[in-house]
């Protein structure tokens, strides 16, 4: 079901928006999962080493001398820590919250963060080993790549996501429940 506006005399419109409290809803959504990351940043430590492993792993294996040890993969060029930042975990917090305020069905929901969260894992894992190659090839530049390239990628990738997935999940179950 999709919020309306109201029609106004002057003739309103009738398309979907999002109301204060679907942005404060929003607000409340990220600040929640976002809670363990600040209070409690040791309890993702397995997922930062977790993700270290893997791109260390996929780094070494594309033939650049990599050394992975915990959260930490050293390059000829330079020191990596892997912090929850890193990790992608607030992408992943900010594409459910949009995902759960949105009025869609639950199964809809679902589909998003079932698809959604390995896809943005997947994209930060490819973000970083991307950035490896910027830092062996680019020494230079490679800051560039990370604070400011990838940064509005990243955001670009969950808006992105989040359209789509209204598009192509939530549109054309609306679609087949109307026609039903």
């Amino acid at each position: 079901m999709v919020k309306k506006t109201a029609t106004k005399k002057n003739g309103g419109s009738n398309r979907p928006r999002f109301s204060m409290i679907s942005f404060m809803l929003f607000a409340i959504l990220v600040l929640i999962g976002n809670t363990p990351l600040w209070f409690f940043p040791d309890a993702i430590i397995p997922f930062q080493k977790f993700m270290a492993n893997i791109v260390g792993g996929l780094i070494s294996a594309s033939s650049l001398q990599v050394v992975q040890n915990g959260v930490y993969i050293t390059l000829k060029n330079s020191q990596w820590i892997m912090t929850p930042e890193c990790t992608a975990l607030s992408a992943m917090i900010v594409f459910v919250a949009f995902v759960m305020v949105y009025p869609s069905s639950i199964k809809s929901k679902g589909i998003a963060v079932m698809v959604g969260i390995p896809f943005v894992i997947i994209a930060n894992i490819l973000r970083l080993f991307t950035l490896a190659w910027a830092t062996e090839l680019f020494e230079k530049y490679a800051h560039l790549a990370h604070d400011y390239v990838w940064q509005v990628a990243f955001l670009i990738l969950i808006a992105v996501m989040w359209l789509v997935w209204i598009e192509m999940v939530v549109k054309r179950e609306s679609k087949t429940a109307v026609s039903t």
